[in-house]
């Protein structure tokens, strides 16, 4: 985002075989507002977007998504999106985007003064006409807090799109008088057509002693980025990151990630450690 004008614009660069970038190149449009999400497909011949032009005065109000070809400039937008969408995802063919939105009503007494209600995955044909998104999408699933937590889900669709796989993180309050507080994270795997869940793909759990003084925890749980191998076989999943002691200058912090088979759920795990207090912010993958 350019903070002068409020407006987001798009470049490409490569990556050689040493893992090095090379420059940056203008792609697309300039577009009113502030990126919060952004996929592609395999080959990067379509771009998908969501901005948000709540923090940006003079360029409206509310948010939309779009996609455009960076090879010929075709551009296609839809209004009216959910205001908060962080992670959107794009079958390999382009034809399919998918995003989680929250459905919430005022609940005095709750943390920012509303309760969750219901998280809905929908997809959105990159091909339909301009307009509202909630008129131009469909709910693929609806899915209860009960079940993905506290957390938004995470939803990835399948190459061809007809199936997608979500990640939730259901949370249980600690029972009174627990000395340990237990974090998991699911991914399960839905059909679009239908969202009826064909099968969990994955299951993690992670425990860690509760904090007299209600500090932070050492380390985090989840899935907020998932990616799928070219042929759709192999999912990659980054899942667990350890926090360094803040007591101990010495230690440092790890993130954890697993390659799945699609097929079978066999799974292949490895660590990567940080250097003393550092650590991931954001991260994006692919293969």
């Amino acid at each position: 985002m350019t903070p002068s004008d409020c407006s987001t614009q798009f470049f490409r660069f490569q990556i050689n075989d040493r893992g090095r970038p090379g420059p940056l190149t203008r792609v697309g449009p300039t577009l009113p507002g502030e990126l919060t999400a952004m996929t592609a497909t395999a080959g990067g011949g379509l771009i998908g977007y969501a901005i948000n032009r709540s923090g940006c005065p003079k360029a409206g109000h509310g948010s939309y998504l779009g996609v455009f070809d960076p090879a010929n400039g075709r551009a296609r937008q839809w209004t009216g999106a959910p205001q908060y969408v962080t992670q959107l995802s794009m079958s390999a063919n382009g034809r399919l985007l998918a995003f989680v939105q929250t459905l919430s009503k005022p609940g005095p007494g709750t943390p920012g003064g509303f309760e969750v209600t219901a998280y809905q995955v929908r997809t959105l044909a990159t091909d339909a006409a301009p307009g509202p998104v909630g008129g131009r999408s469909r709910v693929a699933a609806s899915i209860s807090p009960q079940v993905a937590g506290l957390a938004t889900p995470t939803v990835l669709l399948s190459r061809t799109g007809t199936s997608f796989y979500l990640c939730s993180q259901p949370w249980d309050l600690p029972q009174r008088g627990a000395t340990k507080i237990t974090e998991t994270a699911n991914i399960i795997a839905y059909l679009t057509a239908t969202g009826k869940a064909t099968g969990m793909l994955a299951a993690w759990t992670a425990s860690y002693p509760k904090a007299d003084n209600g500090g932070d925890a050492p380390l985090a749980l989840g899935c907020s980025t998932m990616a799928l191998d070219p042929s759709g076989r192999f999912l990659l999943v980054p899942y667990l990151e350890t926090y360094s002691n803040p007591a101990d200058p010495s230690s440092s912090g790890s993130l954890t990630a697993a390659s799945i088979n699609t097929a079978t759920g066999a799974t292949t795990k490895w660590t990567i450690p940080y250097g003393n207090g550092q650590g991931q912010d954001a991260m994006s993958i692919a293969w």
